[in-house]
């Protein structure tokens, strides 16, 4: 069973270690996350759960009006997660994207022995992430005010880019 911190602190817990779930803003209860492998799909299946106050019981969200899907297929999980902690060290701080390219690092180089990397579009308008050379016709969109997290070393550059104008970007780099 695994857990996966989704409060607003934008804090990341991964399988295998132990942590208290979020308390969902209806008060409808906590959500927990189980994963498991479909052999016959080929693919990782994940179930949301949420904490049931009357059964005190974990069950399904399905026919629940939170909207959730009861089972969500996980198409590109990446292979380098192992349940291992972050624990070595963790950066934070802003940079301004604008029309011509930017690598996502904080400081002057990427964090030594980064294993994650948190951008987080503080901007009213899309970002857009790749590697060198990235456009807004070539990069993958992040929304505005979304935040996402890839899982890349310290010598994988991800540069940004905004179609218009600037804007201020967080990023987070996790070792």
């Amino acid at each position: 069973m695994s857990f996966i911190n989704l409060s607003n602190d934008n804090g990341l817990v991964g399988p295998g270690t132990s942590h208290q779930p979020w308390r969902g803003e209806d008060g409808t209860g906590y959500v927990r996350l189980s994963d498991s492998w479909d052999a016959a799909e080929q693919v990782t299946k994940i179930a949301m759960l949420r904490w049931d106050t009357d059964t005190l019981s974990w069950v399904k969200f399905s026919g629940d009006s939170s909207g959730i899907a009861a089972d969500v297929t996980v198409l590109n999980w990446p292979a380098s997660l192992t349940g291992a902690a972050i624990n070595t060290s963790y950066v934070s701080g802003t940079i301004t994207v604008g029309t011509s390219e930017i690598e996502a690092k904080v400081g002057g180089s990427a964090l030594t022995g980064r294993q994650l990397l948190s951008i987080e579009n503080q901007t009213g308008a899309d970002i857009f992430y790749g590697p060198t050379g990235v456009t807004t016709s070539t990069g993958h969109t992040i929304a505005a005010r979304q935040e996402i997290f890839l899982s890349v070393g310290p010598s994988i550059g991800v540069f940004l880019i905004k179609a218009s104008g600037s804007g201020t970007v967080r990023i987070q780099e996790y070792a």
